[in-house]
């Protein structure tokens, strides 16, 4: 059951980015939403990984994927960043992504994710000359793969 759970979550949180990225949906209202609709299902869990406690499942290498465009694409083009309270959602992108070394070394760099997009019409028309022309820059590749403090309280 949770897997069927997790999978519609994964569509839903892939199609409210695109809506966002590609400026369909104006505001990110809606991929919000749907981050904190997976947020609140890990916090629930429990577990480190989607569908399981000991081992990646091909969900996660499906989602983990996903998620580390929504936080690299987002920030670069859109200037949205996910937000440090969706604790369960930043746990999950550090364990069950950021400390394996196949997720990390089969990653594409922040540069090439938004180069990815850039390629994309309806995203390089939504996107203001300032950050084409920083995203453009030939410099050392670097990878996000830090995860922010918990917000005080």
């Amino acid at each position: 059951m949770y897997r069927i759970v997790t999978n519609r979550m994964s569509v839903a949180v892939r199609h409210r980015f695109s809506y966002f990225i590609r400026d369909v949906s104006h505001t990110p209202a809606s991929l919000l939403a749907e981050l904190q609709r997976l947020d609140a299902y890990l916090s629930r869990s429990g577990r480190r990984y989607l569908c399981s406690d000991d081992h990646l499942t091909h969900l996660d290498c499906i989602v983990l994927p996903k998620l580390q465009h929504i936080r690299v694409a987002a920030a670069a083009l859109r200037d949205l960043h996910i937000p440090a309270e969706l604790r369960a959602l930043w746990r999950y992108l550090e364990t069950a992504g950021y400390r394996s070394d196949l997720f990390c070394k089969t990653c594409p760099s922040d540069d090439e994710i938004v180069a990815h997009w850039l390629e994309k019409p309806e995203c390089r028309a939504v996107v203001g000359k300032a950050r084409l022309t920083a995203a453009a820059l030939d410099r050392p590749p670097t990878f996000s793969f830090d995860v922010p403090p918990p917000p005080a309280l």
